[in-house]
């Protein structure tokens, strides 16, 4: 217990003193203890996607800072409402993100497992049908060889390449030039502020299991054999993606 307690302690402090601001990040208590020793405030969310929100609009940006800009706001906005893992498969041969507009849902390859299909509410399918259009002229225009709707672009030289959402990309073109405030946070902060936001809801938790794609192969939403409820289930988080968008203030970008 006395080592529990000094972890907290010097955490806090770190934490603290790197940020320069205790309305940031708290201590979990234990019946709160979601997967990290700290988990963000809501207003910290709020005000992280009001940030990139506003700069995205209010400054004079273009090529691929705004096609990165885009990208990093709907990769964090589905992160909030899906809990996905960061990607780390190659994007040459693997769609990691593929918007399905039939079925209305994203594809998402965030294990080295077979991909997991996730249902998208209303605001996220229009965004992402939006944003697919985006990313298809940019994948023209710049010759690039990937297969997927999300992803970040870097200037070689005369060429461009693509790059997948890691830590290291996400500071070098996003956070050490416009949101160095936020370059401490892991690279999947966003999953672990989604289970939280799920169980202080109490909600069921084979329910939060499956959206936390904590499932084993077989138990796909578009999977047949599947012995979840698909249809509560899919209804279900079509809800909770409509409740955290309202709750947090998410704005489209399209």
């Amino acid at each position: 217990f006395e080592c529990y307690e000094k972890l907290k302690k010097d955490l806090n402090y770190a934490l603290f003193n790197k940020v320069k601001s205790n309305k940031i990040l708290k201590i979990i208590d234990d019946d709160h203890y979601i997967g990290s020793l700290i988990v963000l405030k809501k207003e910290f969310v709020i005000e992280f996607f009001n940030e990139i929100y506003n700069y995205l609009n209010n400054k004079k940006i273009s090529g691929i800072e705004e096609i990165n800009l885009r990208n990093i706001y709907l990769y964090f906005v589905l992160q909030l409402t899906t809990g996905h893992r960061p990607i780390t498969e190659p994007q040459y041969n693997e769609k990691n993100y593929y918007f399905s507009e039939n079925f209305s849902v994203i594809i998402i390859r965030d294990k080295s497992s077979m991909p997991r299909a996730i249902p998208l509410c209303k605001f996220l399918y229009e965004q992402l049908k939006k944003h697919e259009i985006l990313c298809k002229n940019a994948i023209k225009n710049y010759k690039l060889r990937i297969n997927t709707i999300l992803f970040l672009l870097e200037k070689k030289g005369i060429k461009y390449f693509s790059k997948n959402f890691s830590k290291d990309n996400l500071n070098k073109l996003f956070f050490e030039k416009l949101c160095k405030k936020y370059s401490y946070l892991p690279v999947n902060f966003l999953r672990h502020y989604f289970r939280t936001y799920l169980s202080n809801k109490k909600l069921n938790s084979k329910f939060i299991d499956w959206l936390m794609g904590h499932y084993v192969l077989g138990q796909e939403l578009l999977n047949k054999y599947s012995t979840v409820n698909i249809q509560r289930f899919r209804k279900d988080a079509l809800k909770i993606q409509e409740e955290i968008i309202k709750e947090h203030e998410i704005k489209p970008i399209y």
